[in-house]
């Protein structure tokens, strides 16, 4: 059994939408974004949704994974 904290980082549903995109996708096509984001409506919601449901109550400790990354950093030490 792991003695390590279980740490589970969220974000609203767009934010982490938009900051996919712009991290995933900054050299692609308008279509390779259009069928990645038709793929999240079919799959990936339902997908991030259930984590929320699941995982994030049984998790030690939540980030806002809406604070910037250095105060996510401290938060995690």
């Amino acid at each position: 059994m792991s003695t390590k904290p279980h740490v589970v980082s969220i974000a609203a549903l767009d934010i982490a939408m938009a900051r996919r995109i712009l991290r995933d996708y900054s050299e692609n096509s308008i279509n390779d974004v259009k069928s990645d984001l038709n793929n999240y409506l079919i799959r990936g919601r339902d997908v991030y949704l259930e984590m929320q449901r699941n995982v994030k109550p049984n998790s030690d400790d939540v980030i806002d994974g809406l604070l910037p990354a250095p105060l996510i950093v401290e938060q995690i030490r």
